[in-house]
């Protein structure tokens, strides 16, 4: 070959291999590498999106009191029956189930205590009532019932164990008074749509009785109510009502 030829030869070599390196390094490929590699570190430092917060809600309807006096059992259709007298009390509630079913906790306060038949259904001073005011209550929709206030100790020591007692079969949620000091010392916690609550209650006067022993009726004090608070708390209690 003439040294003419092997020239040319070189010459278009080169322009070839120019050619090849001019398509491999374009612009616009080097711009979509560099785009690719943007897009992927993008990916890589998005940051997790964080749990977004559920709030939780609790609604409560408070009614009180309910004190019979001597004129409520002429509304409520007395009728003879075994030598008691049977009471109808739902009448006299006609519009609250309506209302009390927009409520998750829906709290009253017995004030006339539940002391049982044998003891005497009585009114003012010394109240007395029939455990149909407590049946009524809880078929209208009520679910909380506060025992303790003045007239808790007017059926003395066996009234006030009655009481308790009914409302504990119920099932209904109840605080005041307790039949012995374990109960009482024993804060409950209860849950309603996810919250944990306790429920608390204390009367500042007792009409001059006293109790047979402190622990049956919740007397108030700064000392009792901050005691049973922070127990409350220690337990899980988010909310405490009192």
């Amino acid at each position: 070959m003439s040294r003419k030829n092997k020239i040319i030869l070189f010459i278009v070599i080169g322009l070839l291999i120019t050619s090849l390196l001019v398509i491999i390094f374009k612009p616009e490929n080097t711009k979509k590498k560099k785009e690719t590699k943007s897009e992927n570190t993008e990916e890589k430092e998005e940051k997790p999106t964080e749990p977004v917060e559920t709030k939780k809600k609790m609604s409560i309807a408070m009614v009180g009191d309910s004190l019979i006096h001597g004129a409520v059992y002429y509304d409520a259709n007395l009728t003879a029956g075994g030598g008691y007298q049977v009471y109808t009390f739902e009448h006299m509630f006609t519009y609250f189930p309506e209302i009390l079913e927009k409520y998750d906790l829906r709290y009253v306060n017995q004030e006339s205590i539940i002391g049982g038949k044998d003891l005497g259904i009585s009114h003012y001073p010394l109240f007395n009532s029939p455990d149909e005011i407590g049946d009524a209550l809880v078929k209208v929709g009520f679910n909380m019932v506060s025992l303790a206030n003045n007239h808790s100790l007017d059926m003395g020591t066996k009234g006030l164990l009655y009481s308790v007692n009914y409302w504990k079969n119920t099932g209904v949620i109840n605080a005041g008074a307790y039949a012995t000091e374990e109960d009482r010392d024993n804060i409950q916690i209860y849950e309603k749509n996810g919250i944990k609550f306790a429920f608390l209650s204390y009367t500042t006067v007792t009409n001059g009785l006293k109790p047979a022993e402190p622990y049956y009726l919740n007397i108030y004090s700064e000392e009792l109510v901050k005691r049973d608070v922070d127990e409350a708390r220690s337990k899980g209690a988010e909310v405490v009502i009192v």
